[in-house]
């Protein structure tokens, strides 16, 4: 696969590791990953990040990172200008995209079934339900799992000895723009698993 955001390899460290068994383990989820096809990568960007916040963007691809989904949303609400400031989107630029209620079923037909990756995986999957929420469906289907906290587990960082490990953001490389969407996330969460599943070959 391509490196979509020119990440370069020093990104994820190699040596000293606190417990070198924990990423070990990261490195072993990635590769078990890799083996099957059962499972799609989900992004989302958001109108913000409270309990009635919505998404404005889905993006779900399949492991070879292939397109599944990739439409923007128009939300019932407004959208926070720090998200603005993040993903680019206003109520100008989405005023012509479908409402969730339209994409509802594309998205849940995608995930319905399956394992869900997402970096950061409690947010994208609460986002996806309030919007199902907001026009009273359910919720899209899917096991999610984390690769944020995968990725927490394979670095290694914690803010003191024996403390949790503490959370990275997305790496991105130079080559990403500070605006980015939601299959750009996709595309680096699923470098980012093929990356960890190299580093014991």
């Amino acid at each position: 696969m391509a490196n979509p955001g020119g990440w370069p390899d020093e990104l994820i460290p190699i040596n000293a590791h606190p417990i070198p068994g924990d990423r070990y383990d990261a490195a072993s989820w990635a590769r078990r990953l890799l083996t099957r096809g059962d499972w799609v990568v989900v992004d989302t960007e958001t109108t913000g990040v409270s309990g009635i916040d919505q998404v404005v963007q889905v993006s779900v691809l399949d492991p070879a990172g292939r397109v599944l989904v990739d439409t923007l949303v128009q939300p019932t609400c407004e959208i926070h200008p720090k998200a603005t400031e993040v993903h680019g989107f206003d109520r100008q630029r989405l005023a012509s995209a479908p409402t969730y209620e339209a994409v509802h079923e594309l998205v849940s037909t995608n995930v319905a079934g399956r394992l869900v990756i997402a970096y950061n995986s409690s947010f994208d999957e609460r986002l996806l339900t309030q919007s199902a929420a907001m026009w009273n469906l359910p919720p899209a289907a899917g096991t999610w799992e984390c690769a944020m906290l995968r990725s927490a587990q394979y670095v290694g960082a914690q803010r003191w000895p024996g403390a949790q490990y503490t959370w990275q953001k997305l790496p991105r490389g130079k080559a990403i723009d500070a605006l980015h969407g939601a299959r750009d996330d996709c595309l680096l969460t699923l470098n980012l698993i093929a990356r960890m599943a190299r580093h014991y070959e």
